[in-house]
């Protein structure tokens, strides 16, 4: 019975999905235009709005399709002295697109409104891509190492870059995501990296130091989130058609080393070392992690 109505359940949610994006993001689409033609304040409490249409209504919305529509037990820790006046900066390792839908489960009541650094090129993608850019989200653009020796003046843009879209934030508070592997894990990624852990990609300490270097004094901790879904791997389809048994949510906060606030990743030995160090110790304590549940939640399909 469960292998008809599971497929049934999930064309129903992906279309709630849809249709309630569809919903929210009209509302941000009638306040964008007023982005172009404000300034200081007004254009600030422009931002504030739509953000709060996507925070507070589009991602608590999914957090609640995915409690309370399909069978899935979700298993949350660390998240209970979360407060949505302080500014985070959340690491992850990343599996799949359930870890967006794990975060909007696990954090969206508790902390600000969610920043996620964005490949340039994605602002072109329909209708998702326009309302990251109203909301300011930071955009990146990446440079190869061929087009860095061509011109040396592109080292550390990225980080000039994402300090100018901060300034915008002002006194608000936000909570930065950032997936530190850079891409999700699958087997052939990690086999072709020869990664030293056994559950996770290598991490990239570099993304991690520029975004603290940007945020400077306004972070108020780092979020360390582990995902693991029970006897995974499951896609996104599997979680709306209500197969995966599962989801565990650990969260700690850190503090980062003061020397990743002020030192330059690039140009200086001693931050590299120390940003390496602190992620490579991280990832070591998360592949513990993840192993430790493993054993204790496999069980056959």
């Amino acid at each position: 019975m469960n292998r008809i109505f599971g497929p049934v359940r999930g064309l129903l949610l992906v279309a709630l999905v849809c249709v309630h994006t569809l919903f929210f993001g009209a509302f941000i689409f009638a306040i964008m235009p007023l982005k172009f033609v404000t300034r200081g304040r007004w254009r600030s409490g422009v931002v504030q709005a739509m953000e709060w249409i996507a925070h507070r209504c589009w991602c608590t919305f999914n957090g609640w399709i995915l409690r309370h529509l399909v069978p899935t037990r979700w298993t949350i820790r660390g998240t209970e002295n979360l407060r949505r006046d302080r500014s985070y900066l959340l690491i992850a390792n990343h599996l799949s697109w359930n870890d967006l839908f794990a975060m909007m489960v696990s954090f969206t009541d508790q902390v600000p409104p969610y920043k996620i650094f964005i490949k340039q090129q994605l602002i072109w993608l329909p209708i998702v891509g326009q309302v990251v850019w109203a909301i300011d989200f930071p955009f990146m653009k990446r440079y190869t190492r061929e087009q860095i020796a061509a011109d040396p003046s592109l080292v550390g843009r990225d980080v000039e870059t994402t300090r100018r879209m901060f300034a915008r934030y002002g006194d608000r508070q936000v909570t930065i995501f950032n997936f530190v592997e850079g891409t999700r894990r699958t087997p052939a990624k990690h086999a072709a990296q020869q990664s030293p852990y056994k559950h996770l990609l290598k991490p990239r300490a570099g993304g991690v130091s520029y975004a603290i270097r940007a945020i400077g004094s306004k972070l108020d901790a780092v979020l360390d989130v582990t995902f693991f879904y029970v006897n995974g791997p499951w896609t996104t389809w599997d979680l709306f058609c209500g197969r995966v048994p599962e989801i565990i949510v650990e969260a700690r906060e850190l503090q980062a080393p003061p020397a990743l606030a002020s030192g330059d990743y690039s140009g200086d030995l001693g931050t590299r070392k120390a940003a390496q160090r602190w992620i490579a110790t991280i990832w070591e304590e998360k592949d513990a992690l993840i192993e430790q549940l493993e054993q204790q939640t496999r069980v056959p399909r």
